[in-house]
């Protein structure tokens, strides 16, 4: 859907399980069901990144890949690392922060493009199992381009090279493709 991170197929399938529960259930625990299945399509909701506005931006920025809290930021001699974590009942989008070829691991994503030597995304968190990608390794990116969501109260870590400079500090609200988060240097 449009709007929500869940397909038509399950759309019409909550629709059914509505009606069926509405006939089972008395009008309590169908009240109940309705309060639930509304805070479940609330938490899925897509947040609405202006790709026109993005589009035009040059590639000497990186924008923020989530909506979230920037909770450290670090820095060692070769990279800068980011530490965003979301909302408990904030949109869960993952963005594309550059355009790039994507690298796929496990719990990481590697993009790779011709300004930027790597950019690192790393997910933890209590729930990371729900994150969902629909994007695989090889793929390639434009900035804002969704790519996928995060879990609930999940945290990312974005490792960038030291050839750029942070933009943002710590305590700062990102929202996804509308914050900038570090530009490169020239």
């Amino acid at each position: 859907m449009k709007f929500l991170f869940i397909t038509k197929a399950k759309i019409i399938l909550l629709i059914v399980l509505t009606l069926i529960l509405k006939m089972i259930l008395s009008t309590f625990s169908f009240l109940l069901f309705l309060l639930c299945l509304c805070l479940y399509l609330y938490v899925l909701r897509r947040n609405f990144v202006r790709f026109e506005d993005a589009i035009s931006n040059n590639s000497e920025v990186i924008l923020s890949p989530i909506d979230g809290i920037v909770k450290k930021i670090s820095k060692d001699e070769s990279y800068i690392y980011l530490e965003i974590t979301t909302n408990v009942l904030g949109p869960l989008g993952l963005y594309m922060p550059i355009s790039g070829k994507l690298d796929i691991e496990k719990n990481k994503i590697l993009i790779k493009n011709k300004n930027l030597d790597s950019l690192e995304m790393i997910f933890s968190g209590k729930y990371i199992n729900f994150t969902n990608l629909w994007v695989e390794s090889g793929d390639l990116g434009r900035v804002c381009a969704s790519i996928g969501f995060l879990g609930f109260n999940s945290k990312l870590t974005i490792k960038i090279s030291s050839n750029s400079n942070c933009l943002i500090s710590e305590g700062d609200k990102v929202l996804a493709g509308r914050s900038v988060i570090a530009g490169l240097k020239e």
